[in-house]
């Protein structure tokens, strides 16, 4: 990169100094999400909160963009539509869109001509914009000063204001991050380290690693400058201010403005110019620092974002809202499906037969069959990260790294290990964590680490999951491995290319990087055979797997016993308004069930000229303007037990042709 005039640097400086010294507004909350069940690259997972130079957006639960903030050139005023992915610059702002094509929205000349996608990520700064593309290679675009990145294959990039940055992907060069500028030249070959995301400032960048350190160095050369210590899950950063969540869950932030730790709890945090905003695990959005534009202080009120966390179980299974609430189905023996009134969560986990899940405080509850005191036996006191239902018996992950486990112990399953953890998971007669101090997997109960295959047990890995006869455990190569009973191919050669893992009863799925799902093992009832997606979460049950839609929509597959499909979801979230006269065309659709759905106008009235099929196709030529109310229903055909209802508003405008008529003055 060419060196930047002294002077000038000097000058960005003072002036991000003098940002942070500006008196904060109140910060405002307004609901967010909670944490997933597991520990999934945030490098993969979409980015649903963003911040700019002087603004932010935030992708709310039903797919739609909310803005705040500085409003010139219009880059907080969204188009319509659903996302998955935001990104705010300094004078524009992207957006993903759940059909894998990009939109922008501001300061024209920024936004420049934008390529047909799919893209599976996007990036933004002052006056470009760069996307990963689904083979994985860069494009971007804008003022023209970025065009395209060095030929690789990247996982995730970042832009600052002077190079991009990404993280890369093949056989050899797995984790690296190469680093491009203004000229299309190479800043960096690579930096070589097991990275899983990178954040581009100013004059410095910083990267995640996979044991959750941070390595940070100058954008100038690949010399590596003091990073903050600890453990990180995210970061974050714009211009030269940093921040990101630790490992338990806290923000620490640190460069030029100087922005203040948060000792709250967060799920995920966007850096903008002297200030910051973040999801927190109480399901609420906080922002602080520098209030010059209303970027703080304007936050939208009342609105939820996030994207909701699944877990399947024997044979019922658990959604967690982004309000913290559940809603679980399927058998209902022993109450495995009521969850406690009026409770909080931040993580959910379905057993076989019971469903333990953290409040909002940290403490732990459980529900349904209590045979082995798996309910009964869940700690009273302590806080917890994570908690882990198995199918006799379950685990949790403690504030402090330690391992609490209850219930059934026939094979020494529920026996605590000692030493300090990372992630836990409980499976059939076994549970297996990862070490904090070498990111090695431990077993014990019917599954020992000393019985496990060199190989897998040698191997440092961010993720692990314990299935009915197996374990899978997720490297910092983004490798799955897996070891145990193979009598249904459960344990079958997986690949590369994974963020996530996930051992069900007798069959394994692993989450590529791409969003697509592979599984592999027992799949009598379908539970194998995934449908397209992309997806950013999976869960294997007994016999059943359930994920979760880059748009937030989640699906499940395989069997069915006493309703194991999530309720339905129905689409559009809202009705495009019409013209009186001009032909009009939506159609519904929906998720969840079957293959088929049985639509219907429950209530309300269509505007006239227009029907509703039984195949959810809105059709017709509107015969009269005005503003109408319908609630439309959909029903599982194969099921008629499943059923959601959704009440819509529908605005039919004039045609622009309206005559107009004067008065007549007779004389």
């Amino acid at each position: 990169m060419k060196p930047l005039p002294n002077l000038f640097r000097w000058a960005v400086l003072v002036l991000c100094l003098c940002l942070a010294a500006l008196p904060a507004a109140a910060a405002r909350t307004v609901q967010a999400h909670v944490p997933e069940t597991v520990a999934i690259s945030s490098a993969i997972r979409p980015e649903t909160l963003s911040a700019g130079l002087y603004h932010a957006c935030a992708i709310q639960t039903d797919g739609t963009v909310a803005c705040w903030g500085d409003p010139s050139n219009g880059k907080t005023v969204p188009p319509t539509g659903t996302f998955t992915q935001v990104a705010a610059g300094a004078d524009h702002t992207c957006g993903l869109k759940t059909d894998g094509e990009v939109d922008c929205w501001g300061l024209e000349s920024y936004i420049g001509s934008i390529p047909a996608g799919p893209f599976k990520q996007i990036t933004t700064n002052a006056g470009f914009t760069c996307g990963i593309k689904d083979e994985g290679h860069v494009v971007c675009w804008g003022t023209g000063v970025f065009d395209t990145s060095p030929g690789y294959k990247y996982i995730q990039i970042d832009a600052g204001s002077a190079l991009a940055c990404g993280v890369l992907t093949g056989y050899e060069i797995e984790g690296a991050v190469a680093c491009w500028n203004d000229e299309k030249e190479e800043q960096l070959t690579y930096l070589s380290g097991d990275f899983t995301q990178v954040a581009v400032g100013f004059y410095d960048s910083c990267g995640l690693k996979a044991n959750g350190e941070v390595a940070c160095w100058s954008n100038n050369s690949p010399n590596l400058i003091p990073a903050p210590s600890g453990t990180f899950t995210r970061i974050s950063v714009y211009q030269d201010d940093f921040c990101g969540i630790t490992s338990n869950g806290t923000v620490d932030c640190w460069g030029v403005s100087l922005l203040s730790d948060q000792e709250d709890t967060f799920t995920q945090v966007a850096a903008g110019f002297a200030f910051a905003c973040g999801e927190k695990t109480d399901g609420t959005l906080f922002c602080w620092g520098s209030n010059s534009h209303e970027q703080v202080s304007g936050a939208p009120e009342g609105i939820s974002i996030g994207q909701p966390q699944i877990s399947a179980g024997g044979y019922h299974a658990c959604t967690l809202n982004n309000d913290g609430s559940l809603n679980c189905w399927g058998a209902d023996n022993d109450g495995r499906t009521t969850p406690p009134d009026g409770a909080v969560f931040q993580q959910v986990s379905a057993g076989r037969d019971h469903t333990c899940g953290i409040k909002d405080d940290g403490t732990l509850a459980c529900w349904g069959y209590d045979e082995y005191n798996q309910v009964s036996n869940a700690p009273a006191e302590g806080t917890f990260t994570q908690v882990s239902a198995g199918w006799v018996h379950s685990c949790g992950l403690k504030t402090d790294g330690t391992v609490d486990c209850w219930g059934g112990n026939s094979q020494g399953q529920a026996t605590d290990p000692t030493g300090l953890f990372t992630n836990i998971s409980a499976g059939g007669s076994h549970t297996c964590a990862i070490q904090a101090e070498n990111n090695k997997v431990a077993c014990w109960g019917s599954i020992e680490t000393d019985n496990l295959p060199t190989m897998f047990k040698e191997e440092s890995l961010i993720q692990v999951s314990a299935g009915g006869e197996h374990v899978c455990g997720l490297s910092t190569e983004s490798v799955i491995y897996c070891a145990g009973s193979n009598e249904e191919g459960q344990t079958g050669h997986m690949g590369m290319q994974y963020t996530q893992v996930s051992a069900g009863g007798f069959h394994t799925c692993g989450l590529r990087v791409d969003g697509s799902l592979r599984c592999v093992g027992s799949n009598y009832k379908g539970q194998a055979s995934p449908p397209p997606g992309p997806f950013v979460e999976v869960s294997a049950g007994l016999h059943n797997t359930c994920a979760v839609r880059s748009d937030g929509r989640q699906v499940c597959w395989g069997l069915n016993i006493a309703g194991t499909t999530p309720r339905l979801t129905l689409w559009p979230a809202e009705l495009p308004d019409g013209v009186q006269g001009a032909a009009y065309h939506e159609t519904f659709t929906a998720e969840g069930g079957s293959e088929s759905y049985i639509f219907s106008l429950e209530d309300g009235s269509l505007p006239p000229g227009l029907s509703l099929s039984e195949s959810g196709e809105l059709t017709g030529k509107p015969a009269a303007s005005g503003t109408f109310t319908l609630g439309v229903q959909v029903v599982d055909d194969a099921d008629h037990d499943f059923a959601i209802y959704h009440s819509y508003t529908i605005t039919i405008s004039p045609p622009d042709n309206w005559p107009i008529y004067l008065p007549v003055v007779m004389k």
